[in-house]
């Protein structure tokens, strides 16, 4: 989960030069009412920063042919030079984190609003987001049962710069498990929208690959947090190495809701801190031994 920077790809500029190259479009288009209302979409989109209820309602007035629908999809399948900043957007984050569910494998690019009810926006920047598996698994739902029930939106929601997620371990002493909540105030004009997609998109597998990570963490330190090759100096020292580790992760994948970065963040909870603590401190240990029996 992270905010994404809106490129300016000139959508509507980039429509006029496919319908002049375009063979296959110009037949479509007997009339400029489908480009003008492709455009008219565009810009109500933008308008109400992706929100799907806003925009949906909105597209009740807006409507394009059958067939040019059809053409926007295939464009989308096989993109033209006007339109090959799709691939460009693809590379650029096939390794960074998913802007959708904060995992670590971004190699696809996703419609946010879904292709096949609304193709209107099949080659729309805005509407392609790049993404893990996360996004398909939703397939067209957009949105709740209640009010502000939503999917956020990277480009758009910008309390996604912030930490959104807590990770809590418990049982640390026998066998650990996880949980993870929002720690967005209820009282925020987001909170029912990251709650909704958090629920639906991110929980589950976070706390699956949190709860492998606490393990081989607790049996092998050093590989997940390099500086514990030695031990530490003292608790100072300890809760610098991690303070940084949570700042690095965050910077390296330029997201405070990756994965890793809400791993390290857990570890900082005074409760597991001092677990950590006491386990890094036993008198005897040898640096990089485990922290629980293999």
């Amino acid at each position: 989960m992270n905010k994404l920077r809106c490129a300016n790809y000139r959508d509507e500029k980039r429509l006029d030069i496919l319908n002049s190259r375009s063979t296959k479009m110009a037949k479509v288009i007997g009339l400029a009412s489908d480009m003008s209302n492709i455009k008219a979409a565009y810009r109500l989109y933008k308008t109400n920063r992706g929100n799907p209820e806003k925009i949906i309602a909105g597209l009740s007035k807006i409507s394009i042919s059958k067939e040019m629908g059809e053409l926007l999809s295939y464009y989308y399948d096989h993109p033209m030079l006007p339109i090959k900043f799709i691939d460009k957007l693809r590379d650029e984050h096939s390794f960074r984190c998913c802007p959708m569910c904060g995992s670590f494998s971004c190699g696809t690019i996703d419609h946010y609003l879904p292709q096949a009810p609304h193709n209107i926006f099949a080659i729309f920047s805005l509407n392609l987001v790049p993404t893990c598996l996360c996004n398909s698994k939703r397939s067209n739902r957009l949105t709740g049962k209640n009010v502000n029930e939503r999917f956020l939106h990277p480009y758009f929601d910008n309390c996604l710069q912030q930490r959104l997620i807590k990770v809590d371990f418990h049982h640390l002493d026998s066998s650990p498990t996880v949980s993870s909540r929002v720690i967005l105030p209820a009282s925020h004009p987001d909170f029912t929208a990251v709650n909704y997609h958090f629920e639906k998109l991110v929980q589950k597998k976070l706390e699956n690959y949190v709860q492998k990570r606490f393990i081989d963490f607790c049996r092998r330190p050093a590989v997940y947090i390099t500086p514990l090759r030695e031990n530490p100096k003292s608790i100072g020292h300890l809760r610098d190495i991690f303070e940084w580790e949570l700042q690095a992760k965050d910077e390296e994948y330029a997201s405070k809701n990756n994965w890793n970065s809400l791993f390290v963040d857990a570890l900082l909870d005074e409760r597991v801190f001092a677990w950590l603590a006491s386990k890094l401190f036993t008198r005897g240990r040898l640096p990089g031994m485990p922290l629980i029996p293999l």
